[in-house]
């Protein structure tokens, strides 16, 4: 019974697969990744805010645990399919050259940081500032929902 369901099944399963083969993702527009990006690198290591602008500009800031925030300007930021550069100078004094490149999609940002010159590089993963704020203040209100619903 179970092989005559399985067979029964197989050509839907093919042709779900085709149509999802077939089905191309459009890559997002510089518009589409317009806002605040936040996020920690690979490891906790450091959390890094990054603001892109409709002028191809903008800011970042990444934060060690314990230490002054390391601010960089964005030169310039570009897409080019899903691919996404981010070119940085050091405005906080004292800081190593970096630059960011990766994927940019929408609702996500999965980024590479690595210095000039090729030093080191890490993992930074961003999301839309907002939709994390959103997520933390519908997380807190269901935790406080439930400490109350729990007390009486």
């Amino acid at each position: 019974m179970r092989i005559g369901l399985i067979l029964a099944l197989l050509p839907f399963l093919f042709l779900s697969t085709f149509v999802s083969a077939t089905k191309k993702s459009i890559p997002p527009t510089e518009k589409d990744l317009i806002g605040v990006w936040i996020g920690w690198e690979e490891g906790q290591l450091a959390f890094t805010r990054v603001d892109l602008r409709a002028n191809s500009m903008g800011y970042c800031a990444r934060i060690f645990a314990g230490t002054d925030p390391e601010v960089y300007q964005i030169r310039r930021w570009s897409m080019d399919g899903w691919n996404l550069k981010i070119d940085l100078t050091p405005i906080s004094p004292k800081i190593e050259s970096i630059y960011l490149v990766g994927l940019g999609g929408r609702g996500y940002l999965q980024l590479k940081v690595s210095a000039v010159g090729g030093k080191w590089h890490r993992k930074l993963v961003l999301l839309p500032e907002s939709d994390v704020e959103t997520a933390q203040q519908n997380a807190k209100q269901a935790i406080e929902h439930a400490k109350r619903d729990l007390a009486n």
